[in-house]
């Protein structure tokens, strides 16, 4: 134990990335498919194009995700054929993107916080990276995005501390460099750019010190823009895609302004998702949400707490706090009529994840987490926020009791950071109001927890209860959500996938597009993921006109296909082949 310690004071960087890596490994070894089919195949498309594969056939729902995100993963499409190995190298590489953030929280607190406790360096930054609703045991843009907002960060501390001209002049190019990649990653990093911009300006405005180079930054800014549009419109011509594509914008448009300037009952809807989303960020954080927000207006708003060594703090809190505005905000106004018509209309449930939708804005909440608890180490800090923050969290999560569970208390998309607290498995389990409430209140006991602590001044017993919490958070969601959908994903082909394999390389392979148990997306994806170099299309109950074709459905009397002369047999639980046979080939 006393070389351990020794080790983690001597190396905290490599400490704290061990602890972040390591657990996230434990997760990845039963993983063989995907677990959102869709969303990620759709990312994969451009890299599988680029390795020669043709998947155009089940393209026809194709959404657009970050081009900067997709040539990334390329190489490993022309590296690696086969698919289960391909993807647990890429859920691997999602992983060391998300475990990359700790010791880059480590040094930002250490270089530009001057934060010398090791112990309270490894404890927070753990915190930062277990904070998250998205595990590391599937794909998607935002593990590389939210390594890149940490990255964002550290140049903004950066300039922070830089007097020559031609210095920031350098690091002034090197920030909108990464934000220019960080928008053809994700469409929603369009929202750095405005964070940025009025980070540095309220920054200057403030402390009356020079961030940016502004002539740089206003060019390079708009060019930021422009690649990004210029990388969608690319890849839409290299891809050939003639529907209209999802995702190309971030859908805050004129029309649901209007929406919700002129109608007011979307105004319950807007209140739901702005506090639902907050209650989220509490939930995430294990209740440190609001005192660390409390922590940094206190800061913010006093011009005595505007000391030099308080710079930096400022700096990432306002660039993370605007980030978050623009990003709830903006959802708010364009999701409010949706959550509405779910509400009191009887519209689509599927509305209801925008109540409690970390996903987005999470990448900015792990900054301003590190900015929290660096100002919540000083009791005094402690002691001004105590009262405030627990009647800020006993108001949010009141209306949410009252005002927000009786609509989403059987929807399971909303319940993924208060289920580990009812042991709800979300897909195999029915959602009841009870999984909420036990959430909520157990978050809620680990506040006042907290504050006790604090007033019996044993506060260094904080950070350990809530990394533990935080592991075992990302853990059972990592079995019962992303990672139970790719099981059952898996389960739901693998039988279908060795029989397609056996098949000459002329058969045309044909899958009707149903979901894979109760979790799953088409498994259509799923089936030309598993085989790449064949191209997979879509069954929709026409007899296939080539002569040599075998049908995977999930019905075992399709008349249509039984008139046309196809025998089927029985592939695994739920799952059936049809081809010709026989006098009828």
């Amino acid at each position: 134990m006393k070389k351990v310690v020794t080790f983690c004071k001597e190396h905290p960087y490599i400490s704290v990335f061990l602890i972040a890596f390591l657990p996230r490994l434990l997760f990845i070894f039963d993983i063989n498919t995907m677990s959102i089919s869709g969303d990620e195949i759709f990312s994969f498309w451009p890299a599988a194009k680029l390795a020669g594969y043709d998947w155009s056939d089940v393209m026809e729902k194709y959404r657009y995700y970050g081009i900067g995100y997709t040539l990334l993963l390329a190489p490993f499409f022309q590296l690696i054929k086969n698919p289960v190995v391909l993807y647990r190298t890429l859920v691997i590489l999602m992983a060391l993107f998300q475990s990359l953030c700790a010791p880059l929280c480590c040094h930002l607190m250490r270089r530009f916080f001057h934060v010398r406790n090791t112990k309270f360096l490894i404890l927070a930054s753990t915190a930062t990276v277990f904070m998250t609703p998205i595990r590391a045991v599937y794909t998607y843009p935002e593990f590389l995005y939210d390594l890149l907002i940490w990255v964002i960060v550290w140049i903004l501390l950066k300039l922070s501390t830089i007097a020559d001209n031609k210095k920031r002049m350098g690091f002034t190019i090197l920030l909108w460099t990464v934000t220019g990649y960080a928008c053809t990653v994700h469409t929603r990093g369009v929202t750095i750019v405005a964070a940025v911009l009025a980070a540095a300006l309220i920054y200057q405005l403030t402390l009356k010190k020079k961030l940016l180079n502004w002539p740089v930054t206003i060019i390079l800014a708009a060019a930021a823009i422009l690649f990004y549009k210029f990388g969608i419109s690319l890849l839409m011509s290299f891809l050939n895609v003639q529907h209209a594509v999802g995702n190309t914008s971030i859908p805050t448009g004129g029309r649901a302004i209007m929406l919700f300037l002129t109608e007011p009952k979307t105004w319950t809807a807007f209140a739901a998702i702005v506090i639902g989303q907050f209650n989220e960020a509490i939930m995430m954080s294990l209740g440190l949400a609001v005192p660390v927000t409390w922590a940094f207006a206190k800061t913010a708003f006093s011009k005595k707490e505007w000391t030099e060594v308080h710079h930096p703090v400022l700096l990432a809190g306002w660039f993370c706090i605007i980030a978050l505005i623009i990003t709830i905000g903006g959802q708010a106004i364009s999701q409010a009529s949706s959550v509405y018509e779910a509400m009191l209309n009887g519209g689509d449930w599927d509305a209801f994840r925008n109540v409690t939708y970390g996903r987005y804005f999470a990448a900015y909440a792990a900054p301003l987490l590190m900015v929290g608890l660096y100002l919540l180490r000083k009791p005094e800090m402690r002691q001004k926020v105590l009262q405030p923050a627990l009647i800020t969290t006993a108001l949010l999560q009141g209306y949410f009791v009252f005002n927000i569970i009786p609509y989403i208390n059987h929807f399971n998309g909303s319940v993924w950071s208060y289920a580990p607290f009812f042991f709800t498995r979300g897909f195999q389990d029915n959602i009841s109001t009870a999984a909420y409430l036990a959430g909520t209140f157990a978050v809620f006991g680990l506040q006042i927890i907290y504050a006790v602590l604090s007033m019996k001044n044993r506060a260094q017993w904080i950070l350990p209860m809530v990394c533990i919490g935080l592991i075992y958070v990302y853990g059972f969601n990592c079995l019962y959500h992303e990672g139970y959908r790719s099981r059952q994903n898996a389960k739901a082909t693998q039988a279908g996938v060795a029989y397609l394999q056996t098949l000459p390389a002329n058969t045309t392979i044909y899958i009707e597009d149903v979901p894979a148990g109760s979790a799953g997306q088409g498994v259509a994806w799923l089936y030309q993921f598993a085989l790449p170099d064949r191209a997979v299309q879509i069954y929709k109950e026409e007899v296939p006109s080539q002569s040599e074709a075998v049908v995977v459905t999930n019905d075992d009397d399709d008349q249509i296909l039984k008139k046309a002369g196809y025998d089927s047999r029985k592939l695994s639980d739920g799952w059936f082949v049809y081809e010709r046979t026989g006098e009828n080939s």
